[in-house]
Order: structure tokens, then C-alpha cells, then sequence
């Protein structure tokens, strides 16, 4: 699934340029896994093909590349602040849940503690449970964020809705091809970076 995932994501971002005739040095220099390496050459030979007689002006390649990879309902800027947003709540329900639970349990475990030095031998049994029950589900909650490795997505999203929310107007001051394509490039290879470091992650996880 995670290398269907990062081939479908090369394919992405091979479609949204188009018919701009370019050499995809950004495939080349990403750590791709060498599986892949086959791929990445015949995507980029078919690309350089298919694009050298493109009768599109670069302008209208850069309009088509903002509302297809980066502006819209499908675009790159709403998607990470989507996920920022989504990654942000569980882990602050994670985390409030983990302060909940433990501090709960130190409150049930002090209270039947109290009742026994009172002289209660028989101190309410919820209590007890309580006290077990509780800190397992606090540590329930954190390994929940560890798992779904919500602190570093959390961290990945905010730097990618900073560099993208911070580069979308440089594309439109661009006023030449040259400028347009290496900020386009330069974004590909941000976007696509995010997928491969990603897809490391997984790959040494069980």
C-alpha cells in the first residue's frame, strides 16, 4: 500500500506539469528506493516527449499548475491545512485524555489511601478499580498518538502549510519561464519529499 501510495503521488505530480517541457531533476535527487529508480527514468523520458512540441504558452502552464497542484478544493494548501487541523485535535484529545486519566488516578488511589489510614477497612471498591483502570488508559492514549505518529505530523503539516502559503505568491510575481519553473520545481520536490520521507517512516515500521 505505502509504495502504491508513493507511485500514485509521483504520478500526481507528473501530471500537474503538463506540457511544460522540463527535465524532472527532482525525481533523481529525492531518495526514492531503488525499486522505483526504473520508473522515475521512463516518467521523466515520456515527459520530456510528450511536452517538446507544447503549444501552451508558460503562463497558461502556470495557471493550470496553480488550480490543479496547488489552489482549489484538491489542491496541496488546503489539503495539508485539512491535516493540520485533523492531526492537531487528536493530539490534544490524546493528550487531555493522558492528564484526565492519570490525574484521576492519583486522586482515586490518594482518596482510598486517606479512607484506609482513616480506619475504613472496607474502602469502596471503584476506587480500586479506578486506580487500575485509569493509567491504563492514560498510557492507552499515548501510545494511540505514538502509533498514529501524530507529533510528527503535526510538525510535517505546519512546515508544509508555511512553505506553501509562503511560496503561492511568488508564483504570481513571476514574470519569466525561468522564474515559474524552478519555483514549480522547487515545490514539486518539497510536495514529493514530504511523500518519500513519509514513505521511509513506514517502511521501518511494523
Amino acid at each position: 500500500w505505502a509504495t502504491s501510495r508513493l507511485t500514485a503521488e509521483i504520478a500526481r505530480s507528473v501530471g500537474s506539469l503538463r506540457a511544460h517541457h522540463v527535465h524532472l531533476h527532482y525525481l533523481f535527487t529525492l531518495p526514492f528506493p531503488e525499486s522505483l529508480q526504473p520508473l522515475l527514468r521512463t516518467v521523466n523520458v515520456l515527459h520530456l516527449a510528450s511536452s517538446k512540441e507544447s503549444p501552451s504558452s508558460w503562463q497558461e502552464e502556470r495557471t493550470h499548475y496553480l488550480a490543479r497542484r496547488l489552489d482549489g478544493p484538491e489542491g496541496q494548501i488546503r489539503y495539508y491545512t485539512t491535516k493540520l487541523a485533523e492531526s492537531k485535535g487528536k493530539l490534544r484529545f490524546a493528550t487531555r485524555l493522558f492528564h484526565l486519566a492519570s490525574i484521576t488516578a492519583i486522586l482515586a488511589t490518594g482518596t482510598k489511601l486517606a479512607l484506609i489510614l482513616a480506619g475504613n477497612t472496607h474502602p469502596p471498591s471503584a476506587l480500586g478499580v479506578l486506580a487500575i483502570l485509569l493509567p491504563v488508559l492514560a498510557v492507552g492514549a499515548l501510545s494511540l498518538a505514538a502509533s498514529f505518529d501524530l507529533e510528527a505530523r503535526v510538525h510535517t503539516y505546519q512546515e508544509m502549510v508555511d512553505y506553501l502559503t509562503g511560496v503561492r505568491p511568488l508564483f504570481d510575481s513571476a514574470n519569466t519561464e525561468r522564474a515559474f519553473t524552478h519555483l514549480m520545481l522547487r515545490a514539486e520536490y518539497r510536495l514529493l519529499g514530504e511523500t518519500v520521507n513519509w514513505f521511509s517512516r513506514r517502511s521501518f515500521t511494523s
